[in-house]
């Protein structure tokens, strides 16, 4: 399932972080000359593009499209005032994905050091689970990775072990979710029992 399904439910922002995409190709064409890779990365960077190429190189594992997709339509931001999607391309370290990925796991596995029983191994295990987000009040949405990348997802209770498993797509767990028909143990339905909406980090 693509985002347009999420789109339907909560409006993308009218105005993201503004991005330039520079065409490399016809610029060099122009130029008549070849400009390096590193120079090229730097005003990306500095543009505001988002480099999932990079990103995914420091993870070592290919994101799914549609929450990629949903991260380049509608930047950083909370969804009703409650849960934050994590990205590659922010500098808070609380809602970056990367830093999220080290620090959500590593704190999981401490706990499970200490005798706390916790169902899932830790990415990078090929079969352990990945954040990709986290509500106010502490619940973790994760991606369960699996060897033929049909990747389950995952709500862990805030401070606790139980967790609610959902044999779904990114996006189509997303519909359910701000739909309200998400049928969760973990998760407060009453954040989501109503209409739905984004605001962006700027805006909070």
């Amino acid at each position: 399932m693509s985002i347009d399904m999420i789109k339907k439910i909560i409006s993308p922002p009218a105005v993201i972080n503004e991005k330039i995409t520079t065409d490399w190709g016809r610029l060099e064409s122009e130029l008549g000359i070849q400009l390096s890779n590193d120079y090229k990365n730097l005003i990306d960077d500095y543009n505001g593009v988002n480099d999932w190429g990079k990103a995914e190189s420091r993870l070592g594992i290919l994101l799914p499209e549609d929450y990629k997709s949903f991260i380049d339509e509608y930047g950083i931001g909370r969804i009703n005032g409650f849960l934050w999607i994590f990205s590659p391309f922010v500098d808070n370290p609380y809602i970056n994905l990367i830093e999220q990925a080290k620090e959500i796991n590593s704190a999981l596995a401490e706990v499970k050091l200490h005798g706390e029983k916790f169902p899932y191994n830790f990415f990078p295990s090929e079969d352990g689970v990945l954040p990709f987000g986290i509500t106010d009040s502490g619940e973790g949405f994760f991606w369960k990775l699996e060897k033929n990348c049909n990747w389950k997802l995952v709500i862990n209770e805030s401070r606790g072990p139980l967790c609610d498993e959902f044999d779904l797509g990114w996006a189509e767990f997303m519909v359910e979710l701000l739909s309200a028909r998400l049928e969760s143990l973990v998760l407060p339905k009453k954040e989501f029992a109503r209409v739905a909406d984004f605001k962006s980090l700027t805006d909070i």
